[in-house]
């Protein structure tokens, strides 16, 4: 019975820290004995927050109004006691709750900002890059996509960055997935198995210039959908030809004018020649 409630409890400890993942924000920098910051790196994971301290090192998270979202210290001593000696640099870590209008971070050190930078987290230009994920930047990083970023959950999404066996919607499909169909019975579509399902009616717009119009796009989402009205050749030519036209009407229009005028007037009169 012992044995049966260790079992249990230690099945626990190890699902706990998963079933208490959340978007977390991970911030890194060197920060030097001067004072100066380098190797900033933020990325959003998924992961347990670290908690606030204080110090004479503050690090702020600030919205794009600089609004203050987020802040901590810590109480940075560059003095190795156990080797007597002055460290050059230090790496700064922290893990803090992730809020999607984060937007730049400040360094203070002793009273005096050393540092300040956007996090660079998305730039909603369309495309999965950087430290982009599906967490931090949607509307870039579908997830399907690979963005180092592992959503091990039962999602209808087979994540190409999860390990064989972490992702329960990439074992549901491995079976079928890379047939040439798109089997929507067997739980397939373009989020779990895109090589069978592009352009299919499969309940997921894949939004992917492939040459085919996915049913399940609105017209602004897949590009393949949009009729672009192609430039008619013939037109350049026939304004080049009507301007031409135009020209030379106007040009025998004031010829004509010109050698009326040059004309001796024969109405009611004589006219002498010496």
């Amino acid at each position: 019975m012992k044995k049966i409630i260790f079992i249990m409890v230690l099945i626990g400890l190890l699902i706990m820290p998963g079933a208490l993942a959340e978007p977390i924000l991970k911030i890194e920098f060197d920060i030097s004995n001067e004072g100066s910051v380098s190797d900033f790196s933020a990325v959003v994971m998924e992961g347990r927050p670290l908690p606030k301290n204080e110090g004479n090192l503050m690090v702020m998270i600030q919205d794009s109004k600089d609004n203050v979202l987020w802040d901590s210290g810590y109480d940075l001593d560059f003095y190795i006691y156990d080797a007597a000696v002055m460290a050059d640099e230090m790496r700064y870590t922290d893990k803090i709750p992730y809020s999607s209008n984060m937007d730049k971070m400040t360094v203070i050190y002793n009273g005096v900002v050393i540092f300040s930078s956007d996090l660079d987290i998305c730039d909603d230009n369309g495309a999965c890059e950087g430290n982009e994920n599906s967490l931090s930047c949607p509307s870039d990083c579908l997830p399907y996509e690979e963005d180092n970023l592992c959503i091990g959950e039962s999602d209808g999404v087979c994540d190409p960055d999860c390990l064989e066996g972490f992702d329960p919607d990439c074992i549901a499909v491995q079976d079928s997935c890379g047939d040439g169909e798109c089997d929507t019975k067997n739980n397939e579509n373009f989020a779990s198995c895109p090589k069978d399902c592009s352009g299919s009616a499969d309940g997921v717009c894949d939004k992917q210039k492939d040459g085919m119009c996915d049913p399940d796009c609105e017209e602004r989402d897949d590009k393949d959908c949009q009729v672009e009205e192609e430039a008619n050749p013939f037109i350049f030519p026939v304004v080049v030809l009507v301007i031409i036209v135009i020209i030379l009407v106007a040009f025998l229009m004031s010829y004509r004018k010109a050698k009326e005028k040059q004309q001796p007037d024969l109405r009611g009169g004589v006219q002498y020649v010496q």
